[in-house]
């Protein structure tokens, strides 16, 4: 594990392709060692087989499924909807629209929320300039102070159960 200063801690990805994949209980006892040491776990399942994404579903608290605004994403999310979240589970399911622009026309808000089967809880908007400059630079986003940032924030602070900061008042002015 790779702790920042913060008091994050990682366990990233292996450097190379391993020969064998953790088995399902394997990983499933990797979780409950994890979260005996740590408040919140989070777990990037992008590409996770069906039996383990079942299981991550199973023992979340709160599960984050984003996707952009496309027909690709939105359809794949419709399908996790449909196959993990259709009963009782629905209730700890948020979805999350990355790189989001609200003045898309192609797919508007009404069309993502019939496609998901639900509204989107949050929204994480499009700003490409940060995103690109936190790449290139390994400093995090969340370091900066940028729309995206601020959304990340706001749903940290949610998942902690910590109170929103207030959000503040633009100022009128005629001058700069």
């Amino acid at each position: 594990m790779v702790k920042h200063t913060s008091g994050l801690a990682v366990l990233g990805a292996p450097d190379q392709i391993p020969v064998m994949q953790p088995t399902a209980e394997g990983f499933e006892r990797l979780l409950r060692l994890l979260r005996e040491d740590f408040e919140y776990v989070v777990v990037d399942a992008g590409a996770c087989s069906l039996e383990l994404a079942a299981m991550l579903f199973e023992m979340a608290s709160t599960v984050y499924l984003v996707a952009q605004v496309s027909v690709a994403d939105l359809r794949s999310v419709n399908r996790y909807v449909a196959r993990f979240f259709s009963g009782p589970e629905a209730q700890n399911l948020e979805v999350v629209l990355n790189r989001y622009n609200p003045r898309n026309v192609e797919i508007d808000d009404e069309a993502i929320a019939k496609a998901v089967t639900r509204v989107p809880k949050w929204r994480i908007p499009n700003d490409f300039v940060a995103a690109h400059k936190a790449e290139n630079t390994g400093i995090p986003l969340i370091s900066g102070k940028n729309p995206i940032s601020h959304a990340i924030e706001k749903m940290a602070r949610q998942a902690s159960g910590q109170v929103s900061a207030p959000e503040k008042k633009k100022k009128f002015s005629l001058f700069k």
